[in-house]
């Protein structure tokens, strides 16, 4: 196939193929990171390039794909908290739970601190 059609992401136009144009900054970057993970990729001229993803076809084969992967991933979590409540106790799960939230947010605000 030609060059101008491998699939290729910049930060000003995200991705260059329509059919992933349908998505939100938040929706092609989530995507961006799936192909990171799994694809080759290069960066040519302040572009990303995946030389390997050329035609629509397999663009929709690829967010089956991330989706099928999302899901699995947010089906693993799932999984991994019920085991936790299965074996520790619902209130035991619970209180690990918000420690690790707390802790997150104290990271989260010692961040916002030191940009200030």
């Amino acid at each position: 196939m030609l060059k101008e059609n491998i699939l290729k992401f910049s930060e000003n136009e995200l991705f260059n193929k329509d059919i992933l144009k349908q998505y939100d900054e938040d929706g092609q970057k989530g995507f961006l990171g799936y192909l990171f993970r799994n694809y080759n990729w290069s960066i040519i001229d302040n572009q990303i390039v995946f030389p390997e993803i050329q035609t629509d076809e397999e663009i929709e084969d690829l967010l089956e794909e991330y989706d099928t992967d999302i899901k699995r991933n947010n089906l693993n979590i799932k999984k991994d908290i019920l085991d936790k409540v299965w074996v520790l106790g619902f209130a035991r799960t619970k209180d690990m739970i918000d420690a690790e939230i707390k802790e997150f947010e104290k990271r989260e605000n010692k961040a916002k601190e030191v940009e200030r």
